[in-house]
């Protein structure tokens, strides 16, 4: 074993010892603000997921009045079960925009993620999507989906970069549509 393998076993040992996050510390200060403050989607939302040594960070749409969908690459395999509880794993910043704050909603739970995401196999994926419910509505603009893909010939495709562990920064990109899908601008390959 080289040296750095004897420190890195000591700070995975450290983390180990450590108590579990504390939510109302990693809650307590988070935030969602718009790059441009003017043309900011109110139904766009930071969502904070609370691990056993850690947190992350992903972006969700309200869909429904309760009711945000993402990536169900996001959520930590212990959450990717149907009706499984998530109020004390999963939280939704909401972004300020000119008329309102930014807010947290709590997690009510799972109702649907995809399973296929995790073969390994990108190109093997059908579906990565995930639907949360929020234990009380946000009461912002929902998402209208449409099954027959994009009906135009470009649309701004909104992104949440996370400057800090509480401040994220709702972004957009102009995306060109190919056959009612989009070419994803942050995406890196």
């Amino acid at each position: 074993a080289t040296e750095s393998d004897g420190s890195e076993n000591n700070r995975r040992d450290e983390r180990r010892n450590q108590n579990p996050p504390n939510p109302d510390t990693i809650l307590k200060g988070q935030k969602l603000v718009c790059e441009n403050r003017w043309e900011c989607p109110e139904n766009i939302a930071k969502i904070v997921i609370i691990q056993k040594e850690s947190f992350k960070n992903c972006t969700g749409i309200l869909i429904d009045e309760d009711k945000v969908l993402t990536s169900a690459t996001c959520l930590p395999k212990n959450l990717s079960i149907p009706n499984i509880g998530c109020s004390s794993d999963v939280f939704f910043v909401f972004p300020a925009t000119i008329d309102r704050e930014s807010e947290t909603f709590q997690c009510d739970k799972v109702l649907h993620a995809d399973k296929n995401i995790f073969s390994g196999y990108p190109e093997l994926w059908k579906n990565d999507m995930a639907i949360l419910k929020l234990k009380k509505s946000p009461k912002r603009a929902i998402t209208h989906i449409h099954r027959n893909g994009v009906d135009a010939k470009s649309f701004k495709l909104w992104k949440v970069e996370v400057k800090t562990d509480k401040i994220g920064v709702l972004k957009g990109q102009e995306c060109d549509v190919l056959r009612a899908s989009y070419l994803n601008p942050f995406s890196d390959s």
